[in-house]
């Protein structure tokens, strides 16, 4: 799951760490067997990290070969500049536009009213329950990411955003609803539980369940549409000018340093800068750093799948034997 996660997208690989690390902690606190949890945990991590070497690990030393520093600290604005307002999580425009300064965004930040209840009830649930037996550790974790995401993503966190430089790299302190929205998924889900609970027959409770997911549903459904359709085809919009022009504008923040934008589409579509072309090339040559990100991550794989051999052979000769 890290070697996926990091896989998948680097800041949210990098945000995850404090929730992981919580995670841990409190799995820690409440089993008997600490440091062969531990162990396994850091092995797991290390698995983890190792195996996806080949790509973060050029991504980090390798990034000042590019002009992603001087878009993140020159271009954009500072994160503290986004950070979202109570009345954003609450509901919102649904909109299809972009984060810009103050409480006017072109886009909702809504965690959705159902969500929202629903974790404020689980968190009265347990505040009453003051429980800290291990069958409540979901709803620890829960709790505890939920109120970390939220005080990352509105107002009294902007001195956090102004004080550490290296969180310029994500943003966007709204990017937290991503956790924000598991959490308070998984409270409200708690909460509906604990309320279906109390009717001891399976059948009503299952029907209730039913009805409650059912719900969702249909509150979600007028969320899923799109802005407009467009009138060409598919191969119409993945076209080489699409791709050279249009959509590298996007995001250009990955080109080798010194590479010169075209002002046209007529000249992206030329081949004939040889400036560019060579710093691109030398761009995509091997480096040290990418040979010995490659190895960690060809040695990860390897002992990784060695020792889950060891380990189900070793089960495997004890059922055996048993």
């Amino acid at each position: 799951s890290i070697a996926f996660l990091t896989l998948a997208h680097n800041l949210t690989s990098i945000m995850s760490i404090p929730f992981i690390l919580t995670f841990i902690f409190i799995k820690l606190f409440a089993e008997k067997k600490k440091v062969l949890l531990l162990t396994a945990y850091c092995l797991l991590f290390t698995f983890g990290i190792g195996l996806s070497a080949f790509f973060w690990l050029p991504s980090a030393l390798e990034s000042s070969k590019t002009g992603v520093d001087q878009m993140v600290f020159e271009k954009f604005d500072p994160p503290s500049k986004h950070v979202a307002f109570p009345l954003q999580l609450w509901s919102g425009v649904w909109g299809y536009g972009g984060s810009s300064a103050g409480i006017d965004d072109g886009l909702s930040f809504q965690l959705g009213k159902i969500h929202l209840t629903g974790s404020l009830i689980a968190i009265i649930l347990f505040v009453i329950a003051r429980s800290l037996r291990r069958g409540n550790l979901m709803l620890h974790f829960s709790i505890t990411g939920l109120l970390f995401s939220l005080f990352m993503i509105l107002s009294p966190s902007r001195f956090i955003w102004d004080s550490v430089q290296a969180f310029s790299y994500i943003q966007f302190p709204w990017r937290f609803l991503a956790f924000a929205s598991l959490f308070s998924s998984v409270l409200a889900a708690r909460a509906i539980d604990a309320l279906v609970t109390r009717n001891p027959q399976h059948a009503i409770r299952y029907l209730l369940l039913t009805i409650f997911c059912l719900l969702f549903i249909v509150y979600s459904l007028p969320f899923f549409q799109p802005k407009f359709k467009f009138p060409i085809t598919v191969d119409q919009l993945i076209s080489r000018q699409k791709l050279v022009w249009d959509y590298s504008k996007i995001s250009d923040e990955y080109l080798p340093k010194g590479f010169v934008p075209p002002i046209s589409a007529e000249v992206a579509m030329r081949v004939d800068n040889k400036q560019n072309q060579l710093l691109v090339n030398k761009l995509k040559e091997e480096t040290p750093i990418r040979q010995s990100a490659n190895l960690i991550s060809l040695f990860s794989f390897v002992t990784f799948i060695t020792f889950i051999i060891i380990i189900s052979a070793k089960k495997y000769g004890q059922n055996i034997s048993g």
